[in-house]
C-alpha cells in the first residue's frame, strides 16, 4: 500500500474528533512507515476550520484536503453566512459542484478544478478510503440530518467508484430516524467494503436491513482514541503539590424539558458533593474536551460555568473551569494526573481510562458510550443523561472510590487489550492492501 485517505476529518476543536485522527495517523505510520496518509476535511479551503484548525493532523504526518461535500457555510463578499436560507444555498451549489467535477474528472481528471478537484486526485493516488472512527454514521431526524447523513456517506460511493478498497474503522450505525435515511444507509451500503463495529449494540437500528447486506462485512474495533499517546506532552494544571485532583467534562446537552436539564445538574452536584466528602482537600477541575459550538450554537462551557456556580452556591465546593485550546493529548495527559473522573463528554472517559483514571460516564448519544464502556467490562460506571437515578451513581461511586486500584488496574489491563486490538485491525489492512 502506498497511500491512505482519512475521510471525515473534523476540528481538532473537539478533542475526541482529534485523538482519533491522530491516533489514526500514528498507528498507520507505526504498522506501515512508508504509506502516504491523507484526511479530507468535512470543511473546505476556504473556511477557517480547514486554515487553523487541522494543524495537529498535519504535524502529525497527515496532508490534509478538501472535502467532497463541506460544511453547509456561504460565502459572500468576504462574509460567511449561516442563515437556514445561506445553509440550503450551500447544499444544493455543493451537490452541484460535485456532481460537475465527478463528471469532468470521469472524462479528464485534469478537467476537475476546485476542492473537487484536489478531493478526486487525492483519491485517484490512495489505495483504501478509512472513515476516521469515534463518531456516529446516524440520522438524528429531519432534514438537516438527512442532509448530515448524504454528506457522511456519498465519500464511500465516489471513493469505490474509483476503485478504492472503503473502510468504516471503529464507528457506530445508527440510529437511522426517518424513511429516507434508512434508505439512504441501505442504498450506499454496498459503496462499503468493510465495517468495524466499536460496539455490537448499535445493531440493533439496522433490523430493517436483510442479514446477507451487511454480516460479511462485520467485524469489530475498538475506538482509536483507545490508541492516543501523550507521552512527552505537559499537563495543562500543575498537580505537584499532592492534592488530590478531579476532572470532569460536560456536555450541554439539549435536553427535552427543562426539568431534565436541572436534574442533570443537580446529579453532577451531588457527585462532587460526594467525591469532596471522600477525598478532602480534593481540587475539581472541568476540562474543555469540546470547543466546537453545537448545531444550536451552545458550547459546553456555557453549562459548564452554571455547574461550577451550582456547587459553589449549593454545596460549597469550588470548582475551577480550564480555559484554552489545548492538544488532546495534552488534555490526556493532564487527565493521568487525576485521581477520579466524571465524564460526560464520552472520549474524555476514553482518555481517562486508557491512563488508569476510575471514571464514571453519563452518556447521552445512542448506544456509544454505553456499549463501549459495557464492552469495556466496566457498564456499572455508565449511566444515561437522560434517565440517571443518584442512588445508582452514589452506589457505583461508593464501590469505586473504595477500591480504586483495582478498578484502575482492570482499565489499564483492558484499554491494553484493545490497544492491542486496533494494532492488529490497522497492520491486517495495510498488509491486505499493500
Amino acid at each position: 500500500m502506498t497511500s491512505v485517505i482519512l475521510g471525515h476529518c473534523y476540528t481538532t476543536k473537539n478533542k475526541g474528533d482529534a485523538g482519533i485522527v491522530i491516533a489514526t495517523i500514528e498507528t498507520i505510520k507505526k504498522q506501515s512507515p512508508g504509506v502516504r496518509i491523507r484526511g479530507m476535511s468535512t470543511f473546505s479551503s476556504r473556511d477557517q476550520e480547514f486554515i487553523h484548525h487541522h494543524e495537529d493532523y498535519r504535524a502529525s504526518g497527515a496532508e490534509m484536503v478538501p472535502a467532497l461535500l463541506p460544511e453547509d457555510k456561504l460565502y459572500l463578499f468576504g462574509k460567511t453566512l449561516r442563515s437556514p436560507i445561506a445553509k440550503i444555498f450551500s447544499v444544493v451549489k455543493n451537490c452541484y459542484l460535485l456532481a460537475q467535477g465527478y463528471l469532468l474528472h470521469s472524462l479528464n481528471p485534469k478537467w476537475a478544478f476546485g476542492d473537487v478537484g484536489q478531493a478526486l486526485r487525492a483519491l485517484d493516488d490512495a489505495d483504501v478510503f478509512i472513515s476516521k472512527g469515534g463518531s456516529f454514521i446516524y440520522n438524528e431526524g429531519g432534514i438537516r440530518g438527512d442532509i448530515s447523513l448524504f454528506k457522511l456517506l456519498i465519500p464511500f460511493w465516489v471513493a469505490k467508484s474509483l476503485g478504492l478498497r472503503t473502510i468504516i474503522l471503529g464507528q457506530s450505525l445508527g440510529p437511522f430516524n426517518t424513511v429516507l435515511s434508512k434508505h439512504l444507509f441501505k442504498w450506499f451500503l454496498p459503496s462499503i467494503d468493510k465495517i468495524y463495529l466499536r460496539e455490537r449494540r448499535c445493531l440493533r437500528y439496522l433490523d430493517y436491513l436483510e442479514p446477507a447486506s451487511y454480516v460479511d462485512k462485520l467485524d469489530d474495533c475498538p475506538d482509536l482514541a483507545f490508541a492516543l499517546t501523550s507521552e512527552g506532552f505537559v499537563p495543562i494544571v500543575d498537580t505537584d503539590d499532592g492534592a488530590p485532583c478531579i476532572g470532569l467534562t460536560i456536555v450541554n446537552h439539549r435536553f427535552k424539558t427543562p426539568q431534565a436539564r436541572q436534574a442533570y445538574i443537580e446529579i453532577l452536584g451531588q457527585t462532587i458533593a460526594f467525591l469532596a466528602e471522600r477525598y478532602p482537600g480534593a481540587r475539581f477541575y472541568i476540562f474543555p474536551q469540546v470547543l466546537s459550538a453545537a448545531v444550536d450554537g451552545s458550547v459546553d462551557m456555557e453549562l459548564s460555568s452554571e455547574v461550577a456556580s451550582f456547587c459553589r452556591e449549593r454545596h460549597g465546593v469550588p470548582l475551577e473551569l480550564v480555559e484554552g485550546d489545548y492538544d488532546a493529548r495534552a488534555l490526556r495527559e493532564t487527565y493521568r494526573r487525576m485521581r477520579f473522573f466524571v465524564a460526560t463528554r464520552l472520549h474524555s472517559s476514553i482518555f481517562a481510562s486508557t491512563v488508569g483514571v476510575p471514571t464514571i460516564v453519563f452518556g447521552y448519544h445512542g448506544t456509544k458510550a454505553e456499549g463501549i464502556w459495557h464492552d469495556l467490562g466496566f457498564g456499572e460506571l455508565f449511566f444515561d443523561i437522560n434517565a440517571v437515578d443518584w442512588q445508582q451513581v452514589r452506589a457505583a461511586l461508593e464501590t469505586i472510590t473504595g477500591s480504586e486500584e483495582a478498578v484502575s488496574a482492570g482499565l489499564i489491563e483492558r484499554t491494553g487489550q484493545w490497544r492491542k486490538r486496533i494494532n492488529d485491525v490497522v497492520g491486517g489492512e495495510l498488509v491486505r492492501n499493500s
